[in-house]
């Protein structure tokens, strides 16, 4: 019925604006001309606008398409569970799911992660990790930040650096005389590098730091600045990266020095149990 007095309320606003458009005189000689060349351009943007969008058209999935894809793809996994642990999932996650996939469906990373997810939350015994709030997690995600969780399920640490570049004021007289004749100011250069991206096989791995960023903002991982790996040689490939090379050399100035800070990221146990519900890894799981 609301629907019914919606769609009525809209025909009614429809109808309304037609009769006043109708009822506006046109004036043939000063306006019209005017009015179809704006006509015109404004056929032209619309054109214009569903060809860009078009591709928008072929990926937002309807329910057939949604059910044969879950059917694909969770067979295999279903069919792993003992007969007697398949459970009904919780409404709670199922209907998120299948709604989210009709907009990210496309994407093979991050519907991966949505089955596994649906089949932890079909498990009787693992029901417990797929909790409500990975599927608006997955929403915020990016494919390459996919490939990248696929990795810290094999690894839950990652090494990380950055450059600070420290600025000399000594011999700049007017700031001297407040400051000690050694007092350096500094500014990070590069924040939270990382080869991840190159490793994961990401479409944009420039975007590592940012893509760590925001699995720390979810709460998936933690960067750790006063924590380094005790082993050394987990941060040799990265100061020697052609980035931090690079960004050293440009930056080499006589009042300027660089310095590269080791720390780490490493999963919390929210993305732990994140991982374990929507990641296919049976040896890690079981440690969950």
């Amino acid at each position: 019925m609301a629907d019914e007095k919606e769609k009525s309320t809209t025909n009614e606003i429809i109808d309304s604006v037609t009769g006043i458009v109708t009822a506006i005189p046109v004036y043939q000689d000063a306006i019209q001309p005017a009015a179809k060349e704006i006509g015109k351009a404004l056929q032209t943007v619309t054109k214009s606008i569903h060809v860009l969008l078009a591709p928008v058209e072929i990926v937002v999935w309807g329910y057939e398409r949604i059910k044969e894809k879950l059917s694909e793809e969770l067979s295999p996994k279903i069919q792993q569970i003992p007969e007697e642990r398949l459970i009904s999932p919780s409404p709670n996650i199922a209907v998120p799911i299948v709604e989210s996939l009709r907009y990210l469906g496309y994407d093979d990373n991050l519907r991966k992660l949505y089955v596994n997810l649906l089949a932890s939350a079909m498990d009787l015994e693992t029901a417990y990790r797929a909790h409500p709030s990975f599927v608006e997690i997955i929403k915020q995600l990016t494919s390459d930040e996919a490939k990248i969780l696929q990795l810290l399920s094999q690894d839950i640490s990652i090494p990380l650096i950055s450059v600070q570049l420290y600025t000399n004021f000594k011999g700049i007289s007017k700031i001297t005389k407040f400051l000690s004749k050694d007092a350096y100011s500094y500014n990070t250069g590069i924040s939270s590098f990382s080869n991840i991206g190159e490793l994961a096989s990401c479409k944009y791995p420039d975007l590592s730091s940012t893509y760590l960023d925001n699995l720390a903002r979810l709460g998936i991982i933690e960067i750790q600045r006063g924590v380094s790996f005790t082993d050394s040689k987990k941060y040799v490939e990265l100061e020697n990266h052609i980035t931090i090379l690079n960004f050293i050399s440009q930056n080499n100035l006589p009042n300027q020095r660089a310095e590269i800070k080791q720390y780490s990221a490493e999963l919390t146990n929210f993305g732990k149990q994140f991982i374990a519900a929507c990641i296919t890894d049976d040896e890690y799981n079981t440690s969950i």
